[in-house]
């Protein structure tokens, strides 16, 4: 299991976790959560485009099969606003196609994992997506000198 984060004196990431599947999303919930982020739920496309404009979390996590609004249709809805559009999303889905990567890609998903994804690559994924995010905003370098990443 990766170590939690370590504390600093900015609040935790937030992570919205957009997956239908009460059992994955519960999973992926605790996981993250007892690593160090703030997790916030939608259960489907729809209600996860709302929260992100409401929450503007630091990363959305979505599966691409969704009621109502699917995936793809969330990831382009929010990369299209100019609100949300720095919002990076993921895509965490058992959606396997031949082309699943290119066509998430081309909705603006920003990383792409085929389910089963172990909790730790994902974990992984999101610190480095966090600390990308937060040091364009802030002008600082996203990486430790010396670092991989």
């Amino acid at each position: 299991m990766v170590a939690p984060m370590a504390p600093h004196a900015e609040d935790p990431p937030v992570v919205l976790l957009v997956e239908h599947d009460v059992d994955t999303r519960d999973l992926y919930s605790l996981v993250l959560a007892r690593s160090g982020f703030a997790v916030e739920q939608a259960t489907c496309g729809d209600e996860a485009l709302q929260k992100t404009k409401t929450l503007l979390p630091d990363v959305v996590v979505a599966d691409i099969t969704l009621p109502g609004m699917d995936g793809f249709a969330l990831c382009r809805e929010i990369k299209e606003d100019e609100h949300t559009a720095h919002i990076p999303v993921i895509a965490v889905t058992g959606y396997s196609s031949p082309d699943g990567p290119k066509e998430a890609q081309k909705a603006g998903f920003d990383r792409f994992f085929l389910k089963p994804c172990l909790p730790d690559d994902l974990i992984v994924a999101l610190r480095l997506t966090v600390q990308e995010t937060r040091a364009h905003r802030t002008g600082a370098p996203c990486c430790n000198p010396g670092s991989e990443g």
